[in-house]
């Protein structure tokens, strides 16, 4: 019996894929047609209207809680995914904390960037384990409410920079808000725009950029190559490969960063969990060829992605530091985390 049912999961599974893809096929047919009736542009701002109105719901009925993260009290949105998160999931993003002590030791006073800074939680584990300079950005008007009370807890010296990050002078579509987060969402044709800086710009002479931006993180990175070999920050990025397109971005992003003085890599799970550490781009590779692999044959999700920290040559002492206090089974000592 425990065998046919293990066969017939593969089936099942199969059948929910096909299932999805149809459903998504006869989506997308309503919307060619729709679009065929009212036009192009129409249908851009009809789209835009709709997504905005959802929007304004979204904001409009949260309440303000507050949220321990390291070692401050942040307020919050109601319904923010941290909350539920911080039960799950209690070394989430803790490595950026960790990271931001050990360089705050090594390059005391330089400066710490948060890219996607959302409510601030991220710049709090860096304030708990560091003391150095702030610069916090966030796209979104209503999270970058958040981030200024938060800020304002933070004894670091901060700067809040609101502002999308894009090659691009300006990027057409809009900002949607759900679960915690501000995800872009291109829109062509809609008259929407959202204005954007560069990276170098606004990060300048970082010693660490974080990085989280719900999907354009590699695209970031990619437009700022010859800027990161110049400077040559530590980053903390989402890698997320999920169809063949992302799975050639990633591995050429890991290919330019190696080519611009990036040495070492250490790898972290969606719950801060440490996965590996190395300086073998075939490694990266096979990483990256696994997620394209659960990602398109339709299987249950092993892992969903992971954060790449990469240090440059020269750093290799501080990602060993950050990396010595991932000795449990991944996790970090408790003596470090960030509900202190």
């Amino acid at each position: 019996m425990i065998a046919h049912e293990l066969g017939a999961r593969p089936a099942k599974l199969r059948r929910l894929a096909a299932n999805g893809r149809r459903l998504r096929t006869w989506v997308m047919s309503l919307r060619k047609a729709l679009r065929s009736v009212v036009g192009d542009s129409r249908y851009a701002r009809l789209a835009v209207y709709r997504r905005q109105r959802a929007d304004r719901r979204y904001t409009q009925t949260q309440t303000k809680r507050e949220l321990r993260v390291g070692k401050f009290e942040l307020a919050a949105p109601s319904n923010h995914i941290l909350f539920r998160l911080q039960e799950t999931q209690p070394y989430r993003d803790l490595v950026i904390g960790i990271l931001a002590g050990e360089l705050a030791k090594k390059y005391p006073g330089e400066t710490l960037v948060d890219i996607g800074a959302n409510i601030g939680d991220t710049a709090a584990l860096m304030a708990t384990y560091s003391g150095s300079p702030l610069i916090l950005v966030e796209a979104s008007d209503f999270y970058c409410g958040f981030l200024r009370e938060n800020a304002a807890r933070f004894p670091n010296t901060t700067t809040i920079v609101q502002t999308f990050i894009s090659a691009n002078n300006r990027e057409e579509g809009i900002l949607r808000h759900a679960g915690g987060t501000a995800r872009f969402e291109k829109v062509e044709g809609s008259g929407a725009f959202v204005n954007c800086r560069r990276l170098a710009d606004v990060a300048g002479d970082a010693r660490l950029i974080k990085i989280d931006t719900d999907g354009f993180d590699m695209a970031i990175l990619s437009a700022s190559l010859d800027y990161l070999a110049q400077q040559r920050p530590c980053l903390v990025y989402e890698n997320e490969v999920r169809d063949e397109d992302t799975l050639t971005a990633a591995n050429q992003l890991l290919q330019n960063l190696y080519q611009g003085g990036y040495r070492s890599f250490a790898l972290f799970d969606d719950s801060g969990l440490h996965i590996a550490s190395t300086t073998d781009l075939q490694i990266l590779y096979d990483l990256n060829a696994y997620l394209f692999a659960v990602s398109s044959w339709g299987t249950e999700r092993g892992l969903n992605g992971y954060d790449v920290l990469a240090a440059p040559a020269g750093d290799e002492d501080v990602l060993a530091g950050v990396t010595a206090q991932y000795r449990n089974f991944g996790a970090p000592q408790r003596t470090v985390a960030a509900s202190g």
